[in-house]
């Protein structure tokens, strides 16, 4: 902040049962929300924990901390964690259900303000209210469909197989996976979504030709689920024969209870683990040795351009390469999309990839042909 500089007021603007703003000075701080009364934010909505998150302003900058809640807190739809996240003018943020954009002057209405904190009366936001219906219509009713991405194996240039990509099917709701997700965790449904699209997607894949390698996303919520294995179990039994890995994004795997049980139980089924992501964030070596995934899938981010990359991250590359396979873990490259990362990739050691290169998200029928 500039010497002699008036600081910056921020301000919460949500949303009255009646449709009326709400403005919600963010003072003093640290700003506390929350059911409990004693918040200095009191929510009093069944998606909000007691003690759900902070805000505090350093430097002119406005900080937002997730306290365990339970439904989570969202910046922009994504999900944060117990670090702090900086917040700018404009942001929207979820407290479980409850929805507020961020301003740094009070945006000027002629509807009345208030500044009490302890509003029981709030009601969800029509956008929350109408997602919530919507929702229970996508997952009752199954409305959601599939995109299958080859799998190469880049040693013999033969296809190994396709990831499951599912896709919202409902048009009042967004598409995109990743959308639907934030808008399920925050309704508490994340577990059924996910399986909702693995069932689906590996019911849309039966019969391909060549019996291909089937990979399926599993949320890191229906992990912990007890009916996981059931489910799967019951699927084995209906299609004894058909490769079936199961990935999880790598940033969650540090649970190495949750994760040796799953991987036993997979391996009981004639079924494959896949960690996915690596390299998108802190590397997660320890789980690698003690619960080894059958297939590593490296990020994008290591992999885009890596013709063109120094020797220095090729020769890094590599190592990571050299090192999986020395534990008996396939290597699949994400994000090829030309000859030359291609190229570079198989030199590395990698085993497989995919990526534009060997083919786009489509149709089961176009993807296969």
């Amino acid at each position: 902040m500039i010497e002699g500089e008036r600081p910056l007021d921020w301000y919460l603007e949500g949303v009255l049962a009646d449709g009326k703003p709400w403005i919600i000075a963010i003072t003093p701080v640290p700003f506390t929300v929350g059911r409990s009364v004693s918040r200095s934010l009191c929510l009093a909505a069944d998606s909000v924990s007691r003690e759900h998150a902070v805000l505090d302003v350093r430097d002119g900058c406005l900080l937002v901390r997730d306290l365990h809640s339970t439904n989570g807190t969202f910046v922009n739809r994504q999900r944060i964690g117990e670090e702090e996240v900086p917040l700018a003018q404009g942001d929207v943020v979820h407290f479980g259900t409850a929805e507020f954009r961020v301003w740094t002057s009070q945006p000027e209405s002629e509807a009345d303000q208030t500044l009490s904190c302890d509003l029981l009366a709030l009601g969800l936001p029509n956008h929350f209210l109408a997602s919530e219906r919507e929702m229970h219509a996508l997952l009752s009713g199954r409305l959601v469909r599939h995109l299958l991405q080859p799998i190469v194996n880049l040693q013999c240039g033969t296809r190994h197989g396709y990831e499951i990509m599912g896709r919202g099917n409902h048009p009042p709701l967004p598409t995109h996976p990743q959308e639907l997700f934030v808008i399920a965790e925050a309704l508490g449904c994340a577990t059924h979504l996910s399986r909702l699209f693995w069932e689906e997607g590996l019911s849309a894949c039966a019969g391909l030709p060549g019996n291909p390698s089937l990979f399926i996303n599993v949320h890191p919520e229906e992990m912990e689920c007890p009916t996981l294995i059931p489910a799967l179990r019951r699927y084995r039994e209906a299609n004894p024969r058909t490769p079936v890995i199961l990935e999880v994004s790598e940033r969650f795997v540090s649970n190495l209870g949750i994760m040796t049980r799953v991987r036993r139980e997979l391996v009981g089924l004639g079924m494959e683990l896949a960690y996915d992501d690596f390299g998108a964030g802190q590397g997660r070596f320890l789980e690698l040795v003690e619960v080894p995934p059958h297939v590593l899938k490296f990020d994008i981010s290591l992999v885009k351009n890596i013709h063109e990359r120094t020797g220095r991250h090729q020769r890094l590359v590599a190592k990571l390469v050299q090192m999986a396979s020395e534990l008996g873990i396939s290597c699949l490259a994400e994000g090829v999309e030309c000859q030359e990362e291609r190229d570079v990739c198989a030199g590395l050691g990698f085993h497989y990839a995919q990526g534009f290169f060997f083919g786009r998200p489509s149709e089961a029928a176009s993807a296969c042909a």
